[in-house]
């Protein structure tokens, strides 16, 4: 496992954490390690998809996301 950080833009509020959460639902759960006002933590199997699912998912709903 290796974790990666997501830098959010546009994320202001608490709002905005929940709606980022259940977003990131959509792609997969027990992944997720964290979700504070700006970024994501995720704990990735090496050999998987890496984190472009859960990037492809944010900016579709308009975030800006860079990968730490």
């Amino acid at each position: 496992m290796k974790s990666v950080t997501l830098r959010i833009d546009g994320m202001v509020c608490g709002g905005c954490v929940t709606r980022v959460e259940k977003l990131l639902a959509r792609v997969a759960t027990n992944e997720v390690q964290s979700v504070t006002i700006g970024s994501v933590v995720l704990q990735l199997a090496e050999d998987g998809p890496g984190a472009k699912p859960f990037v492809e998912v944010l900016e579709s709903a308009g975030y800006r996301v860079e990968v730490l």
